[in-house]
């Protein structure tokens, strides 16, 4: 609904985070795919919101998603850099 009036996608990208997590606890398949869109579109809008500490979060949460562990990715990008 937000979206036909031409809001922001994600006006509350921590409660988009949390139906995401809740989306990915159910464990279907088409609920995976769901929150992943959900999150695929979060740390843009959160960043944009100044909710820099939610996109990190969101990041975390689509990684643990697509299979990588937070741990194992946060070493990864420190590393990196």
């Amino acid at each position: 609904m937000a979206r036909a009036a031409g809001a922001e996608p994600w006006a509350a990208p921590d409660g988009a985070r949390d139906l995401a997590g809740t989306l990915l606890a159910g464990g279907g398949r088409e609920d995976r795919r769901r929150a992943i869109a959900l999150l695929d579109e979060g740390p843009g809008a959160a960043a944009r919101l100044g909710m820099h500490s939610v996109a990190k979060s969101i990041l975390g949460l689509k990684l643990e998603a697509q299979g990588a562990s937070r741990r194992a990715a946060g070493a990864t990008a420190i590393t990196a850099v």
